[in-house]
């Protein structure tokens, strides 16, 4: 009999070590089949245009992983087919880099690709900003490499998924004991539950890296609760590590920062608690979290507490509390809404393609968190469910200030606050998997949950893969920046006719001056950018005096006509560029082009 359970598992074990292979392989053909076909120019859909083997290769790598990371029973099985999956999530994310993009995100992206110039050039210094910790990064990877500074920059951002897919698997296995926590924990990180494409980005955009480096401080905290007591104010060795690794979070963003110290107060005010009214529970066991949160408490005072733009965001959210009324969120998402069903997409599927991974998470863990107060699940998680307790006293007061952000006037910020929420969601709704909450336990086997699990991450896994690059999918456009472009914008502006104007389709390039000359230039303050406004688009002679310039960048026609039906920027207004009296083109530079309203 034992012989043939020994002689099955091995059969098993090496079904699994060759569909392991067969996933590393597929990987590589598709990614060397992605490095083989780099952007030629501007691409709509940086998804339709990526080989479909590169696809082919990468859906094989992750069934592959999902497939025997829950099914084998050895844990060298289940570590390989972690490193497939999350190496298979690094090259989607890293596609822009693999396919050759010049630059990769417009907006805010480009501007901090002006900071990091600044700080290269020596006219800015790093204690001038807030948060510079991405750009610091990318200046020592383009020191140590001699990568060009655009392509660093987008190798930073790689880098912090790549530790978001790491740690997040580590705070999982942390909070549950099950054989597949590790697992279930990355494809749970795969599906980038705070990365929601309205107010976080896979881009350089500082406040979506802090939160995606909060669980490497996370797992820090939580594997440190555990730790003998060495005195309250006294480190463990893995609170010396928490203040090396600290200041670099607080770098890279501080309102996030802000937002982990919440979280930390919270775990330590249970612990105070339980402390106080339950000395037996393995909570009052734990290791204060007080050093970890002074320390950052005190870290945040000192280089964010003072400065006007920190100091001005408290004193508006406090005058809101107290009193205030304003509903810019909810104005935003209903204008947002609104101009959606205007070009005929779908709310609910598009709601599907964004938030349907969130949803059921949150579901998950929302079982989870109104049950481990009542110890519902403490049979089921280790100390009594004690690290799922610390999570749910530390959403509670998140939420609050999501709450408040929505209704409060504080822009498209409330997006950025919904995105650190979903970090205790991931954790809580993948240890509730992991684990198999009692529901599941008492009508399941445990091949019957491991199927479900299969099934469930299978289902979900495209919709975050196909909606995390802005695409026509989810009615964004390719965030591509081509070096044609970047080299016409330097052109046009260093040539331009004194006291002119730049009037574009949706901005006239103040953040092309931002990222060319620095943000501080009086190049870039001085930019006399504008977008032009809807009622314009046809008549630009009648709206606009002698010495206005229009730029046209490539993804200009293909975003307006193909992705937005001509909703805003029609086809006749591009046709008037070429065929009216009085405008001229003045440059054209690899799809850039620049147009001149005047008599000259």
């Amino acid at each position: 009999m034992a012989s043939h359970y020994t002689a099955t598992r091995g059969r098993l074990d090496r079904r699994w070590k060759l569909l392991l292979v067969v996933g590393f392989l597929g990987l590589a053909g598709g990614v060397r089949t992605a490095l083989d076909a780099p952007a030629a120019g501007y691409e709509l859909s940086l998804y339709r245009a990526t080989p479909l083997l590169f696809w082919g290769g990468v859906a094989v790598a992750f069934l592959a992983a999902l497939v025997v990371g829950l099914s084998s029973d050895s844990g060298r099985g289940r570590l390989t087919a972690a490193v497939l999956g999350g190496s298979a999530g690094i090259a989607v994310v890293a596609l822009p880099v693999v396919r050759g993009y010049h630059f990769y995100g417009q907006g805010d992206a480009l501007t901090h690709l002006g900071f990091a110039r600044s700080l290269v050039g020596g006219t800015l210094q790093p204690q001038d900003l807030l948060y510079p910790g991405v750009h610091l990064f990318s200046v020592a990877l383009n020191a140590v490499t001699g990568l060009a500074l655009t392509r660093s920059l987008l190798l930073t951002v790689v880098v912090f998924f790549g530790l978001f897919f790491l740690f997040v698997p580590l705070c999982v296995r942390e909070m549950t004991d099950a054989p597949g926590a590790l697992v279930v924990g990355l494809f749970a990180a795969l599906l980038l539950l705070p990365i929601n494409a309205v107010g976080t980005h896979v881009v350089a955009h500082p406040s979506s890296e802090a939160i995606l480096f909060a669980p490497f401080l996370l797992f820090i905290a939580l594997v440190g609760v555990r730790l003998p007591t060495r005195g309250r104010l006294r480190p463990s060795r893995l609170g010396l590590a928490f203040a090396v690794v600290a200041p670099t979070m607080l770098f890279v963003h501080s309102q996030e920062t802000l937002s982990l110290l919440v979280l930390f107060g919270a775990i330590l005010g249970v612990q105070i608690v339980f402390r106080l009214f339950s000395s037996t529970h393995p909570i009052a066991q734990h290791r204060p979290l007080l050093f970890e949160t002074l320390f950052l408490g005190a870290l945040w005072t000192a280089w964010a507490g003072g400065r006007p733009r920190v100091t001005s965001r408290l004193e508006a959210a406090y005058d809101f509390v107290v009193g205030g009324s304003a509903t810019s969120a909810g104005g935003t998402v209903a204008g947002r809404s609104a101009s959606l069903t205007d070009i005929g997409a779908s709310l609910g599927g598009l709601f599907l393609k964004l938030f349907l991974a969130a949803a059921v998470f949150s579901a998950v863990a929302g079982i989870v968190m109104l049950g481990s107060p009542l110890g519902r699940f403490d049979d089921v998680f280790p100390d009594h469910n004690a690290l799922n307790k610390y999570l749910t006293a530390a959403f509670v007061p998140l939420a609050a200030i999501t709450a408040v952000v929505f209704v409060g006037d504080f822009g498209d910020h409330y997006f950025r606050f919904v995105g650190f929420l979903m970090l205790p969601v991931t954790l809580v709704g993948a240890a509730a998997l992991a684990s198999g909450v009692p529901a599941l336990r008492s009508r399941l086997t445990t091949t019957g949950r491991r199927r479900l699990l299969a099934v469930l991450f299978a289902l979900l896994l495209p919709l975050a893969v196909f909606s995390l690059h802005p695409s026509p999918w989810i009615f964004q456009d390719n965030p591509q920046v081509t070096d044609s472009e970047m080299t016409g914008y330097e052109v046009a502006i260093e040539h331009q006719v004194p006291d002119a104007t730049f009037a574009g389709p949706r901005g006239g390039g103040d953040r092309f001056a931002d990222a060319i000359y620095g943000p501080e230039s009086s190049t870039a303050l001085a930019f006399p950018g504008e977008a032009i406004p809807f009622t314009a688009w046809t008549n630009l002679t009648g709206a606009y005096d002698d010495g206005t310039y229009v730029p046209l960048r490539p993804p200009d026609q293909p975003r307006e006509l193909s992705l937005y039906r001509g909703f805003r920027y029609g086809s006749d207004g591009f046709r008037a560029l070429q065929t009216t009296p009085g405008i001229h083109r003045v440059q054209s530079t690899g799809g850039f082009e620049l147009y001149y309203i005047g008599d000259e």
